[in-house]
């Protein structure tokens, strides 16, 4: 048989590239490296390959040592801009593109790369003038406008961002990241069974779309029509799936001294302003540094303050964001972490396919909502006593280990607004309100608000929705009801200052259901506006987040056990307004007072835990 020329191989080698056959196709692109060390194509190919497989890293030096050899050639930069992206190399991949286009200004990928490049920077309306052009070039070409869509979302136009996602759908039927951007549309839209049938098909589409899988189980917790153990039986198919095969059956062993000072993991892209950020700085401002060792696993490239004040807290910081799962393992297990503390679930992005690897003995998950993972090689969860007041144990793979205090320990903002006077006493009618993400505002949820308006006179409803033509659609419900539509105001997108200042138009708030808000509920309550939460019998720890809150705030007469409660509770207090108006400068500080934010008893707990959680797997190891 005649040895393969230099362009054969590349030709076969392309072939097995694009047909799978990674093996066969990295072999020979190696073996035409070896004859020739210089090989632009080869280099090219080679790096696209590493890539496309997890190995950015190397495949980069590769690229570059393409376009060094071969400056002219268009898609040799515009591959190189990919990898560079991956690495969080925003500003140069987006050069790169643009030395592609000038290349070639009519290469149609070029542009639509260029546009996610600018969209990672926050220079979104030049994203979408990007994605526009390559649509330009390239009408039948699903990308562009599936990106599109994610960069509007961010805008907050809602209604342009599903049209976009059906027009990619259209092209391709089966583009599973359209399917997921838009079942995120239906999500702000309040559509959240649709929400989760666009995420079905898109892992359908896709089965490794780890991005998608976790919208799906997460949203899962926002529709009625899925109890616990429902939710338990997804997590637990996806981790059958997906995680289960990445477990090598052998965990790592670190002295097992009950009492040695620990080190402990946390793995996040949180450690930044935003909920579970805050959340967690009255932990790491007051944890027992003669205890335990902090090390962080940032999935964070854009730090701001709240990272910085994270960062003073730990004793090693590890930049994550552009590394894969196996590598971030590695990581974690070459640090020799003893606790490795899980902060985001199945919230998306997250790295729970990093706990699937077993890097560390001792697994918790933890903060961003108190669900399950489905992961068997996550050892315990965190809870408190009203997140999980009696055995619920088959909605977990973990084992439940609940907090002696709150499950939270609340971190109000820095320059925070003072308490207003009650709205009413000037409007002369009661507003209730709900200001957390509108896929959380399930029918059942606005059914009951709907009739607390009826039973109010002149009562008002206060949303946190997108602009959009879902808004028309729940005013005409009310109007279908005989409820002035006019009584349903919105709030869009908004600042954290602008959201804080928001809570001065509402004297009542009200918790969604099935799935209640945590810091949004911690956020009303300190600005002195009662909370009315519903925690039906036999609900999961989810299902009792604001019943938690108020508890620990010492405001049970706000939780509602049925739809009946929850209605009775929201009507007395509209018609009690020196009651409500009393109550609202007492909140604060009732809240201050509160195990909510007792940090010292908070942290003496958790650390509690984590002792606990490691003096197990010790009495085990022996």
């Amino acid at each position: 048989m005649p040895k393969l020329t230099t362009l054969d191989a590349l030709r076969l080698a392309l072939d097995h590239h694009k047909s799978g056959n990674i093996t066969a196709a990295e072999h020979l692109y190696r073996k035409v490296l070896v004859k020739d060390t210089n090989n632009a194509d080869a280099l090219h190919l080679l790096g696209v390959l590493l890539r496309q497989t997890g190995r950015v890293r190397t495949g980069i030096d590769l690229l570059q040592r393409a376009v060094e050899r071969s400056p002219n050639i268009a898609q040799f930069h515009n591959h190189l801009g990919q990898a560079l992206r991956d690495l969080g190399r925003g500003e140069e991949a987006v050069e790169t593109y643009r030395t592609a286009l000038s290349l070639d200004p009519n290469y149609a990928e070029a542009h639509n790369n260029l546009g996610q490049a600018l969209h990672d920077l926050h220079h979104t309306p030049q994203a979408i003038t990007a994605f526009r052009k390559s649509i330009s070039l390239a009408p039948d070409f699903p990308d562009p406008h599936s990106n599109m869509a994610h960069a509007l979302l961010d805008l907050g136009r809602v209604d342009e961002a599903a049209g976009e996602c059906r027009a990619a759908i259209r092209i391709d039927p089966n583009f599973a990241e359209a399917h997921n951007h838009l079942g995120n549309c239906l999500a702000e839209q309040g559509a959240t069974d649709e929400a989760i049938s666009e995420y079905r098909l898109a892992v359908a589409a896709n089965p490794y779309f780890q991005a998608a899988w976790s919208n799906l189980l997460f949203t899962l917790h926002g529709s009625p029509n899925f109890d616990g153990k429902a939710i338990f039986d997804e997590h637990r198919e996806w981790s059958r799936l997906f995680a289960e095969p990445l477990f090598s059956g052998v965990a790592p062993a670190t002295a097992p001294n009950p009492d040695r000072r620990l080190k402990i993991g946390y793995v996040s892209p949180d450690f930044r302003d935003s909920p579970v950020g805050r959340f967690l700085i009255p932990l790491f401002e007051h944890h027992d540094k003669t205890q335990f060792e902090i090390q962080c696993f940032a999935d964070v490239l854009a730090p701001d303050g709240t990272t910085r004040r994270l960062q003073s807290h730990a004793d090693h910081w590890v930049i994550t964001a552009t590394h894969n799962d196996e590598e971030v393992a590695d990581l974690i297990r070459q640090a020799h972490v003893d606790v490795l503390i899980d902060l985001r679930a199945h919230a998306s992005p997250n790295r729970l396919l990093v706990f699937a690897r077993k890097p560390a003995p001792v697994q918790i998950t933890y903060l961003s909502y108190p669900g399950t993972t489905g992961l068997k090689t996550m050892d315990y969860r965190l809870t408190d006593a009203v997140l999980d007041p009696s055995s619920s144990a088959s909605f977990y793979t973990e084992r439940s280990i609940p907090l002696t205090s709150s499950y939270w320990c609340y971190q109000p903002a820095a320059q925070l607004p003072e308490v207003s006077a009650l709205p009413a006493e000037k409007n002369n009618f009661i507003t209730f309100g709900c200001l957390n993400p509108f896929f959380k505002v399930a029918p059942a949820s606005f059914a009951l608000w709907r009739e607390i308006l009826s039973q109010v006179p002149n009562s008002r409803l206060l949303l946190h929705a997108l602009m959009g033509s879902h808004r028309d659609r729940f005013r005409n419900d009310l109007g279908q009801h005989q409820i002035n539509p006019h009584r349903l105001d919105f709030v869009g997108k908004q600042s954290y200052a602008d959201y804080l200042a928001t809570y001065a138009k509402i004297d009542i708030a009200l918790d969604p259901f099935p799935f209640p808000g945590g810091a949004t509920t911690c956020d009303a309550l300190f600005m002195g506006v009662p909370t009315i939460t519903l925690a039906p019998q036999g609900a999961p720890a989810v299902g009792r987040m604001g019943a938690s809150i108020l508890t620990h705030a010492g405001l049970t007469a706000f939780i509602a056990h049925t739809p009946e409660d929850y209605l009775r509770i929201a009507t007395t207090c509209a018609h009690e307004l020196p009651k409500l108006t009393a109550l609202r400068t007492q909140l604060r500080p009732r809240l201050l007072k509160s195990p909510l934010m007792d940090p010292a008893a908070y942290v003496k707990g958790i650390e509690v835990a984590y002792r606990q959680a490691w003096r197990a797997w010790c009495v085990a190891r022996h």
